[in-house]
């Protein structure tokens, strides 16, 4: 399958988001599109996915011209989309998830579990998944749930298939595996639109790339003929020059400083320390004890021995909202479900941590 898009508009009130913009892709091709946060990429892709109605122009599918009203009716044309914001239900196992819209019915009118569930593992088994199709999605973390949202894709079949920002949580070995089985979908002439700031992977994996800079295009060509540095500076229109960093952690103040934190099942013999104005940098594979570690320190994870200085002094924080009153704070891993309350404003989430500090007599003060 083939796509054409020509003099793509789109604007939400007065803010133009995409101006007249043109896109391609061929069955059998991976290609980029790149563009800065609020470049305009996961807006035209939503009006080739069916999420967003385009104010002009045209798409064509193999030449013949298409308007897509719904998501269902670009599925139903052969075109999978992998959201980025993740579109699962987390009270829904996995094989369940793999098939809303679409389930399998027996003669009897009961959904036919075995055989989705059958499905779901060959295509686990095609990825090299150890995932059990019956898991709660609510028990996976961040990237296998985004490995699902993928093995969703591929199980549709789908001609073309549009992944946004497709490895934004995967660890190394899991991008190695999503890239394997991209690069046999395209041996078999799917299309890829491959949605990402990791310039690295672009050239890894992409064959083409098309830019937008100010919801317009200003770049396409082939991977293999720029440079990373050549794909940036399309981005942001100039070039970015590395810039060293002025640092001087020999003479600020010791903030938080760490000693051979264990707790003999995540982490071991773990020391570090910080200063004032530095930052540092943990890293690893997933499971390696990262997240275990911090919320340890925070009070919110397993019981360790060794010994966390704040400031100078010693402390052992018993719970999140001591760690909140000595000023140390915790962005978690998955912020959109640990670190806000969806069904709540942004007014009603800003206060959550310091209410108290916000309200008399037990009442919240919403004037604050």
């Amino acid at each position: 399958m083939n796509i054409e898009m020509h003099g793509i508009c789109k604007a939400f009130g007065a803010n133009v988001v995409l101006r007249e913009v043109p896109f391609s892709l061929k069955g059998g091709e991976i290609c980029a599109l790149l563009g800065e946060n609020g470049a305009g990429k996961s807006t035209l892709m939503n009006i080739l996915g069916g999420v967003l109605p385009a104010d002009a122009g045209e798409m064509l599918l193999d030449g013949a011209p298409v308007v897509f009203h719904n998501p269902a009716e670009s599925m139903h044309a052969g075109i999978g989309f992998i959201h980025q914001e993740l579109n699962l239900i987390n009270d829904l196992a996995i094989y369940e998830n793999m098939f809303i819209g679409r389930e399998v019915v027996m003669k009897n009118g009961l959904l036919d579990a075995q055989r989705m569930i059958r499905e779901t593992q060959a295509v686990f088994d095609r990825m090299d998944l150890e995932l059990n199709p019956k898991t709660m999605v609510r028990d996976l973390d961040a990237s296998y749930k985004q490995i699902v949202e993928i093995c969703r894709a591929l199980m549709m079949n789908a001609s073309i298939i549009i992944m946004d920002e497709p490895t934004s949580s995967l660890t190394g070995p899991e991008i190695e595996r999503v890239f394997e089985m991209m690069r046999a979908l395209k041996d078999q002439g799917v299309g890829i639109v491959f949605i990402s700031h990791k310039l690295k992977e672009v050239m890894q994996i992409c064959d083409r790339y098309t830019i937008l800079r100010d919801g317009k295009m200003v770049a396409e060509g082939a991977v293999a003929q720029v440079s990373t540095d050549d794909l940036a500076r399309f981005m942001v229109g100039h070039d970015i020059r590395t810039m060293a960093l002025q640092r001087k952690r020999d003479t600020a103040q010791e903030v938080l400083r760490a000693e051979a934190l264990t707790d003999h099942k995540n982490f071991r013999d773990i020391s570090f320390s910080v200063r004032a104005g530095e930052v540092l940098g943990i890293t690893g594979l997933l499971g390696d004890g990262r997240s275990e570690l911090f919320q340890a320190i925070i009070g919110a994870g397993s019981d360790y021995s060794g010994q966390i200085y704040f400031q100078g002094k010693p402390i052992k924080v018993k719970n999140t909202t001591q760690a909140v009153d000595l000023g140390i704070g915790y962005l978690p891993r998955n912020r959109k479900e640990n670190g806000i309350i969806k069904d709540m404003t942004i007014l009603e989430n800003g206060p959550i941590v310091p209410w108290p500090r916000l309200a008399r007599f037990g009442l919240l003060n919403s004037f604050l």
